[in-house]
């Protein structure tokens, strides 16, 4: 068995001769047995108090004469996903010749087979999730959305499965469910559905991927269905937001002018050709979906070498990775370094339909992908949050909430941290107020970072981890599979909970970014009760913020949508 140290990490320790060697814990005396049910001795070195955690929770490694020693460690199991001591579900990462990387889920709760002891009770679901290294940012200039608009399309159907909907109807006829989305640098695929039914679910989820129908009838219907979904949200403020950074993007970056979710205009263009959609729609798929960027999770009651069996004979057949472009090392540097802001511009954007006064502060910082395990951003939020920031806010009478935290990152190179405050009448007068307290606290902060508050963020982190209530059985294959492919296998679960240790100046280093010159403002509030009222949505320019008439609102929501 794998030995658990106390940083969580799993490793190899060296067996010699078989032999009853025991250890004593708090719960008795117990030998120290491996998977085939034979015990070994361990090879004890110097004296430590180095602690393993077995089913009893964790312990020091105790011999004899009650000394406790350290155990030689040897090469890290890197495919050994850490759970929690009061997880049940077993985990196996695995990883097919094309390159697809998987993680199966055997869920003891779940019952594959009719069980008449279960009518009239909730019964666990099966479900699976796909996630794929493509989102809205990987689209052709020319046809903005076409992420989105291939999320829509894949599900409609394989040439296997060539009954419209095949796949979808399935899973409705047999008490299931699925979703999709695509953000700026993924889609997901998921789906749930009674355990019985999992493997013919499989069958027909993987053929969407290995050979997708992609006809001209289905592109011409989910180029409506993108359109309408479009229109339902066209005034909803988080669109307009991320619509206003793609659009005011400095020229070069990723980001710039990129529309995320796309509509009719973006992906037909002026002609309004099908033809040509329908073209680029093959290219692109040809291109970019391929299994080295697929993060396959399953969660079953069938055992683990069942589920591994399903997935090699069901998804092998997905297409490998074309022969890759290798990124100059210059093209990293500028993506890397490329600020993603125009500086000089101002707007003013009133939404009617909104019923809040809303103050977005955002600052732009490089990924932090790298220092997961320290987490600088969450400690900054928690920083942030913790209230006496919104509670003098609601004291002077100029805030009703709080939120600071850092968002998904906008491409690979960076993160936006803001801070979303929903303002009263008053607030919205006293904008540069309220800045200046958010400076004066994150001074304090950079000043004099307290270790404590870590200790006490890394201590909720591992309740959470250990205690935390368990999610909905979807969402939580869909958040595995997100973290399949942004953390390596063994933290696919701890990672979001994992704080290695206190590193201070990589915290001042982070805080080194919330400067004027890298914040821009916003301000959203609702054209109803407004009117008369100058607001405003810009940037700080020389540390001064200024006014612009409320006629200029409707000109730059058409200029934002317009592709």
């Amino acid at each position: 068995m794998p030995i658990y140290v106390s940083d969580g990490s799993a490793y190899h320790f060296l067996l010699l001769e078989w032999c009853f060697l025991s250890i004593s814990c708090d719960f008795g005396v117990m030998p120290i047995y491996v998977s085939d049910g034979s015990a070994y001795r361990l090879l004890l070195l110097d004296w430590c108090f180095l602690s393993i955690s077995c089913d009893f929770g964790v312990m020091p490694i105790y011999v004899c004469d009650g000394s406790a020693y350290r155990l030689l460690l040897l090469d890290p199991m890197e495919d050994t996903v850490i759970k929690s001591k009061h997880d049940i579900r077993d985990y196996r990462v695995i990883k097919l010749e094309n390159g697809l990387e998987a993680l199966v889920v055997h869920d003891p709760r779940i019952t594959t087979k009719d069980d008449n002891k279960n009518e009239g009770r909730q019964v666990k679901m099966c479900c699976a999730a796909m996630t794929i290294g493509v989102g809205s940012l990987h689209a052709p200039k020319r046809v903005q959305g076409l992420p989105h608009l291939l999320e829509h399309m894949l599900v409609e159907g394989s040439q296997k499965f060539s009954e419209k909907k095949d796949y979808l109807s399935y899973i409705s006829e047999h008490g299931g469910s699925t979703d999709e989305f695509t953000n700026t640098e993924h889609c997901n695929f998921s789906f749930q559905v009674n355990g019985k039914f999992l493997k013919g679910a499989l069958r027909r989820f993987a053929h969407i991927f290995i050979e997708p129908l992609l006809s001209k009838e289905i592109l011409e219907a989910e180029v409506n269905a993108v359109e309408s979904e479009f229109n339902e949200r066209k005034e909803e403020w988080k669109l307009v937001h991320d619509g206003l950074l793609c659009h005011t993007s400095r020229e070069g970056h990723p980001y710039n002018n990129v529309f995320l979710c796309g509509n009719r205009g973006s992906l037909m263009g002026e002609k309004d050709d099908c033809d040509d959609l329908h073209k680029e729609v093959l290219k692109f798929h040809r291109k970019e979906y391929h299994a080295e960027k697929m993060k396959l999770v399953i969660i079953s009651g069938e055992t683990l070498d069942g589920l591994q069996g399903w997935i090699e004979k069901l998804f092998d057949s997905i297409k490998k990775c074309p022969a890759k472009k290798v990124e100059s090392r210059k093209r990293k540097r500028i993506l890397s370094k490329r600020p993603v802001w125009k500086s000089g511009e101002q707007y003013h954007i009133v939404l009617e339909t909104l019923n809040t006064n809303i103050l977005v502060v955002s600052w732009i910082l490089l990924s932090l992908r790298n220092v997961y395990e320290h987490k600088p951003d969450r400690y900054i939020s928690y920083f942030l949050n913790q209230g006496s920031l919104i509670s003098l806010l609601k004291d002077k009478g100029l805030a009703k909430s709080l939120t600071a935290e850092i968002g998904d990152g906008i491409c690979h190179t960076a993160n936006i941290f803001s801070i979303r405050i929903g303002l009263t009448n008053s607030g919205i007068l006293e904008i540069n107020k309220i800045i200046g307290l958010i400076y004066e606290y994150l001074t304090l902060l950079r000043d004099s970072p307290p270790e404590w508050m870590f200790k006490e963020i890394q201590s909720v982190g591992e309740l959470a981890f250990n205690f935390g209530e368990e999610n909905d059985q979807r969402e939580y294959a869909v958040k595995l599979s997100e973290n399949l492919l942004q953390y390596p296998p063994k933290h696919v679960i701890y990672a979001d909970h994992l704080y290695e240790k206190w590193n201070e100046p990589l915290i001042k280093q982070v805080l080194g970014y919330f400067l004027p010159e890298n914040m821009r403002i916003y301000v959203y509030t609702g054209g109803s009760e407004m009117e008369g009222v100058l607001f405003f949505l810009l940037c700080i320019i020389e540390n001064s913020i200024d006014f612009v008439p409320f006629a200029c609102c409707k000109i730059i929501l058409a200029s934002i949508f317009a592709h």
